[in-house]
């Protein structure tokens, strides 16, 4: 069975009834054109998703081929949004801890399908505290050998389906130094692309399946743009409590010898 691709003249393709539209119908919508009607229609028009296909395309000033942000459309229940492949950014990093592992779909929240609500967030007030103890084996930026230290942190961004317009909420770490005073030190540091930071970051949202955390590590320049090193990004939903190593992706999406040892905690306010 196949669906019709329609691009909505009106708003009764999530009011009412399509007009003049096919029953098997797939909505196929802008970004920019989709969020005008967010987050005042948001319930009605995951209810629609939930008997009907969207797909969400990116808005015709992203020249630079700059991905939309898919989050805030899987949270009414869009079951494709278009992203392209050419940049490994945060988009396509929290497309990975979506669908890794997985056989290229995976089942919706209960609250977006037929007979849910409609509305993903419960009320609930989380606290999410993340403890980074460190990480092994960092790659070099781009240029850089051995000699040409790096002063690796890491920044995390938490990404909401109801973060429509704001910046979502960043925490990091203080960089990491390491020191070079002889007899000193030795023995006592470990290298820079093996830091120890030993810090907690924490976080405070209303309760959602499709919440996302992206992990950076950067180096600290103090004469350039801080270049990132490693990106991870993991769905809250799928944590595990208890230490665990992550693994660490490159700037392509490949997989790298690097691993960041964390512990995650998610408890209710």
């Amino acid at each position: 069975m196949y669906a019709q691709s329609v691009k909505p003249a009106d708003d009764s393709w999530y009011s009412s009834v399509l007009k003049n539209g096919p029953h098997h119908h797939l909505i196929n919508v802008s970004e920019s054109g989709l969020l005008t009607h967010l987050p005042a229609h948001s319930v009605k028009i995951a209810q629609h998703n939930a008997h009907h296909l969207m797909r969400v395309f990116p808005k015709g000033t992203r020249i630079s081929s700059k991905n939309l942000k898919p989050v805030p459309f899987w949270g009414i229940g869009a079951q494709i949004c278009a992203l392209n492949w050419q940049t490994f950014g945060a988009s396509l990093q929290i497309n990975e801890a979506l669908f890794s592992g997985s056989d290229g779909f995976v089942l919706k929240p209960a609250a977006l399908r037929a007979g849910g609500s409609g509305k993903l967030s419960t009320g609930v007030k989380k606290r999410l505290t993340l403890h980074i103890a460190g990480a092994t084996d960092l790659p070099l930026p781009h240029g850089r050998d051995e000699d040409d230290a790096i002063k690796p942190y890491v920044t995390c961004i938490l990404s909401h389906p109801d973060n429509l317009e704001d910046e979502p909420p960043k925490r990091k770490t203080a960089p990491y130094k390491h020191h070079k005073l002889g007899f000193l030190h030795r023995g006592v540091n470990s290298a820079p692309t093996d830091p120890v930071w030993d810090e907690k970051l924490e976080w405070e949202y209303e309760d959602n399946e499709l919440v996302f955390l992206r992990i950076l590590v950067k180096s600290d320049d103090s004469f350039a743009a801080n270049p990132v090193v490693a990106v991870a990004a993991v769905r809250v939903l799928y944590l595990v409590k208890g230490w665990t190593f992550i693994r660490m992706l490159d700037l392509q999406g490949r997989e790298t010898t690097s691993s960041l040892l964390v512990k995650f905690d998610v408890t209710d306010l």
